[in-house]
């Protein structure tokens, strides 16, 4: 075996700095795909639960309407039962 030179030891700290930058640009590729992953699945749930909370409300605004209507019915009821009542004489 001969003599390592300089120039040796520069060329093999070249070749790990390259190894090592590959491995990092590969892990970083990497990363980046399994965030993507992520976001697509928490987007997604999260525009499923969207929809459910847009058609509940909806539902429920549709069942206050109704109840509304009903109170102001019964409350008309009442009035004109009020009004039909004999006035009680003093």
């Amino acid at each position: 075996m001969g003599e390592v030179t300089k120039q040796d030891l520069q060329d093999t700290v070249a070749e790990l700095k390259t190894y090592i930058d590959q491995r990092f640009e590969a892990l970083r590729k990497h990363i980046d795909q399994q965030f993507e992953k992520v976001e697509t699945n928490l987007l997604s749930a999260f525009h499923g639960w969207a929809r459910f909370m847009e058609i509940w409300v909806r539902n429920s605004g549709s069942m206050v309407t109704g109840f509304d209507e009903r109170l102001a019915l019964a409350e008309e009821r009442i009035s004109e039962l009020e009004r039909r009542k004999p006035q009680s004489q003093a």
